[in-house]
């Protein structure tokens, strides 16, 4: 893990993925009580959007160098080649 992740930094990052997993439970159920179609898509959307900042939120924490590496490093643009 990186210097720049304190655990000040981790005690944040881990109460606010509790709080957003807390929410898409909470979305998810309300599935179940709902019969209109697309309100029940737009419950279900948005718990998976969730998770997917959830899944931000852990790779954050382990320092995961794809998801917060130099997006540059890997893929450089291709003006970088030309002469300008």
């Amino acid at each position: 893990m990186s210097i720049s992740t304190t655990t000040a930094t981790l005690h944040h990052t881990q109460q606010l993925k509790e709080q957003i997993r807390a929410l898409a439970g909470r979305l998810r159920t309300n599935v179940s009580l709902i019969t209109e179609p697309r309100a029940r898509s737009m419950l279900e959307t948005s718990a998976d959007v969730l998770a997917g900042l959830v899944k931000a939120f852990d790779d954050y924490e382990k320092q995961n160098a794809p998801a917060w590496g130099d997006p540059w490093e890997s893929n450089p643009p291709s003006w970088q080649d030309s002469e300008l």
